[in-house]
């Protein structure tokens, strides 16, 4: 019933600005991730291919297919045999692409790609290989992941930081900015009956689900009004019902959410429940997450997280679960790690962070982390005398000493990349 046995979400914020220390060690590559189907109450269904390196699962309309990017290209996935193809082969000529969107009958894919020094909008027929077609290309220098494609098939929405976006597929291409915010928004999706975009945005200091309405007679422009669905935070998987009765989310803490609403004649929402909660693995990667909230897997390039999608009846859910490798710990005298044991300090070139404490224990024979955001304290696991990880994540410490043996500091890796942590 419950995909979740443990909490590992706060300790999502002891995020690390990528500080390069060196080559003391090289931290473990990312994660292979396992596209796994859930049903609507948590329990696995099956898996989809290999585990690899995919990003950013989308179920198409009529939830039987997953397209979803891997090693730079698209594949689609049937979810019936489980078997996947792959629908483009342009590994070659792009940097990265990202946020593949169905068109509402299934029949073709848009995506972003930075190619040749711009970024670009691409729609692809989903069946097959064969070439792409440019529909738009941005100069701004910045991402602009599509988000959706509007019932009737007219329009795509994409973001771009804090402004909302449409776009005509057909005719001439003309970007419209649909609303413009101080602050990110992300992950629009329109309602089956065009008249509402629900949405995420950063406004009220952390990611929170909205509903605004538009006027999709006119090109998608803003409509008066709007609500805030989530309350506890709200990080992305924004999904509507096909009936628009309901919307579908991922709340800060993991849990897969489901409000009742209605859009005739003016937009409701009841309270939120919770179907679901999202594995493990899925919640945290890394305890350094770069995002500074509780948040899942943000590795992709596009803003948004969306390592997840929500079919449009509500019925299954598809994660790219990252699966941490088997790494075998050693044993370390307890002498030796009675003297890791202290307060430590986020060291001042952290910025943002800095001055952070986190504390570490030795209880019995295991090396403990605690941290000022998490009730629960971690073990580390030994992989040398002064090298230690965590199980359920990619995050490193190595123990450093001065020429007198005297523990002076620990470093945090994640990835190449890492945080000196100052003994008190």
């Amino acid at each position: 019933m419950n995909m979740k046995k443990t909490s590992l979400g706060p300790l999502s914020l002891l995020i690390v600005p990528a500080l390069s220390l060196g080559q003391a060690q090289t931290s473990p590559a990312p994660f292979l991730k396992q596209l796994t189907v859930f049903d609507r109450q948590g329990n696995v269904v099956r898996t989809l291919g290999e585990p690899d390196l995919y990003t950013q699962p989308v179920l198409s309309p009529d939830g039987t297919r997953l397209a979803v990017f891997l090693r730079n290209d698209i594949w689609v996935f049937d979810l019936s045999t489980g078997n996947g193809t792959q629908v483009t082969s342009s590994a070659q000529i792009a940097d990265y692409q990202s946020s593949p969107v169905w068109s509402p009958d299934g029949s073709q894919i848009t995506f972003f790609s930075f190619r040749e020094n711009y970024g670009g909008l691409y729609r692809k027929i989903s069946n097959e290989t064969g070439s792409e077609e440019l529909l738009y290309r941005h100069t701004l220098g910045v991402d602009i992941p599509p988000t959706d494609w509007s019932p009737d098939g007219r329009f795509l929405s994409f973001s771009a930081g804090a402004v909302l976006w449409t776009l005509p597929v057909n005719g001439e291409r003309k970007a419209m900015e649909l609303w413009r915010e101080e602050f990110d928004l992300f992950g629009a999706r329109f309602s089956p009956d065009s008249r509402f975009l629900a949405y995420v945005s950063d406004e009220t200091g952390r990611n929170e689900v909205y509903v605004r309405p538009v006027d999709s007679s006119s090109g998608f422009s803003p409509g008066g009004g709007k609500w805030q669905v989530s309350h506890q935070g709200g990080l992305g998987l924004v999904q509507w019902r096909w009936d628009g009765r309901e919307l579908y989310y991922l709340a800060a803490d993991g849990g897969g959410m489901v409000v009742e609403v209605s859009t005739t004649p003016a937009f409701e929402a009841g309270p939120s429940q919770l179907l679901f909660r999202a594995p493990d693995t899925f919640l945290l990667t890394s305890p350094f997450n770069r995002q500074g909230t509780n948040a899942p897997d943000c590795s992709c390039a596009i803003r948004g997280c969306e390592q997840g999608s929500i079919s449009r009846d509500g019925q299954r859910v598809v994660f790219a679960v990252p699966m941490p490798p088997e790494r075998e710990d050693v044993a370390v005298a307890p002498e030796i790690l009675a003297k890791y044991a202290g307060t430590y300090v986020i060291a001042e070139e952290a910025g943002l962070i800095a001055g952070i404490n986190m504390t570490v224990t030795l209880e019995g024979n295991q090396l403990m982390l605690q941290s000022p955001f998490a009730k629960e304290r971690f073990p580390l696991f030994a992989e040398s005398e002064t090298y230690f990880f965590l199980k359920v994540t990619n995050g490193d410490f190595e123990f450093v000493k001065d020429d007198s043996g005297n523990v002076t500091h620990f470093i945090l890796y994640d990835g190449d990349s890492g945080t000196k942590v100052t003994r008190k």
